[in-house]
């Protein structure tokens, strides 16, 4: 008798957690929006190979406004500059981040905070790493300090945290300017048609690719007719491609339509993930996890950079006016 106020009270918690999850998701953008104004930021912990792949990334995506900054030791900071310069001449200077090399996330939460952006803006954060192995829990505490700092980013308003992994199987040049793939293709898989899914495409057809697409990963034919109806009352200019996913394994037709473009050589994919942040820790519990899911089966896939746009459920994200379309 005495637990039962509070059993009572958690379900009233979870009931109100999923009536603002209804109300922000059933926010309208418009589809045919102009794309949102978006400044890179290109992080640099040395000249290596990772940073060269990830240079040739953003030249494939050709980003109006970059700021490099420098993150490894700041003794290192001249002579990466140097190099940086005639690496990345159209990239503008190398920048130092004070005090990365002792307390990276804070100083570089302490960069992105002073940044003035749109509200309806996105700063894109892009990461080049070494991806040596199949193991995540290998690959976290090798690149411990660039894990903690994608996932602190995870939870910044209008920030997008783009991970570009080097492996040990693709071919990076180690002399004169890294060489950008000859095509840049985005993939953007969704689950239902709302506000973080448009937010997902504006994003997505910013990335000045040759072609864009939604993937609908059907795991109920049910389903089929809702999400094609409400991509079309929405007006949509992106194509919307359904695959089976066959007892609800969404992992291997996901590959499979990637390995069609990768699998020409001269082909990068970068998969847009719409990704949910809740507000409170406990709220993550609720929701499936199939972003972590997916980031975890791309790592280590050649040729595939891996995109999160952030949904925050309190943040400039969700619009202040508009009514929601109720379905």
């Amino acid at each position: 008798i005495v637990a039962l106020p509070i059993v009572v009270a958690q379900f009233l918690l979870v009931a109100h957690h999923y009536r603002a999850v209804a109300m922000a998701l059933d926010m309208v953008a418009p589809a045919d929006a102009p794309a949102p104004s978006s400044e890179f930021v290109f992080l640099v912990p040395d000249l290596g190979p990772a940073t060269r792949d990830g240079i040739a990334y953003l030249r494939a995506i050709r980003p109006e406004s970059v700021i490099a900054l420098h993150i490894g030791a700041a003794s290192d900071f001249r002579l990466a500059a140097a190099e940086w310069s005639m690496m990345a001449p159209r990239l503008g200077e190398l920048r130092p981040l004070h005090d990365a090399d002792r307390h990276l996330v804070r100083a570089f939460r302490s960069f992105v905070r002073g940044r003035a952006r749109p509200a309806d803006g996105f700063l894109t954060v892009i990461v080049p790493e070494n991806a040596s192995d199949r193991s995540l829990v290998q690959q976290i505490v090798h690149n411990r300090r660039l894990f903690l700092l994608k996932t602190t980013m995870l939870f910044e308003p209008g920030v997008v945290v783009t991970d570009v992994p080097l492996l040990p199987r693709e071919q990076v040049f180690t002399s004169g300017r890294p060489l950008e793939p000859e095509r840049s293709v985005v993939i953007v898989p969704i689950s239902n048609v709302s506000y973080p899914t448009a937010r997902a495409i504006a994003y997505a057809k910013s990335l000045h690719a040759v072609g864009v697409e939604a993937l609908f990963l059907v795991t109920d034919n049910a389903e089929i007719r809702g999400v094609a109806d409400a991509w079309i009352e929405r007006g949509f200019d992106v194509p919307l491609v359904m695959v089976e996913a066959p007892f609800r394994d969404l992992g291997t037709p996901l590959l499979k339509e990637i390995h069609k473009l990768t699998d020409r050589g001269d082909t990068i994919v970068t998969v847009v993930l719409p990704e949910l942040v809740p507000l409170r820790w406990w709220q993550s519990l609720l929701h499936g996890q199939t972003a972590l899911y997916f980031k975890r089966l791309l790592l280590f896939e050649p040729h595939v950079v891996v995109t999160s746009v952030p949904f925050h459920l309190r943040s400039p994200e969700v619009p202040e006016t508009g009514a929601p379309i109720r379905r």
